[in-house]
């Protein structure tokens, strides 16, 4: 797979609803509160999926240029509930051996 564009739609898509949402007065602030945990799990999941398909450089946010490539073969920690996944970074093991490896 090489083409991101259904990604790239998904993720507009849920970034204009969620725009919407913020905007429509009419919503209960538990049903606003919902609607956006909901919305942003969903960007999550695009990105999360973005990263498995095309690999680091596919995300948005800093440049590939601007990220570090030592950092691209760290395992990263990611919990999956019943309603969300979370990214939560770097596993903290992997990364202090490679910080060890670094200050040698």
């Amino acid at each position: 797979m090489t083409d991101g564009d259904p990604l790239e739609a998904i993720d507009r898509l849920a970034r204009g609803l969620l725009a919407a949402v913020e905007r429509d007065d009419t919503l209960e602030a538990e049903t606003r509160r919902e609607a956006r945990r909901h919305l942003r799990e969903i960007r999550a999941e695009v990105e999360a999926t973005r990263l498995a398909l095309f690999g680091p450089d596919a995300l948005d946010g800093d440049p590939p240029g601007n990220r570090c490539r030592a950092d691209d073969d760290l395992p990263l920690l990611v919990r999956r509930g019943p309603l969300s996944t979370s990214l939560l970074g770097p596993d903290p093991v992997a990364f202090e051996r490679r910080r060890g490896d670094d200050d040698e």
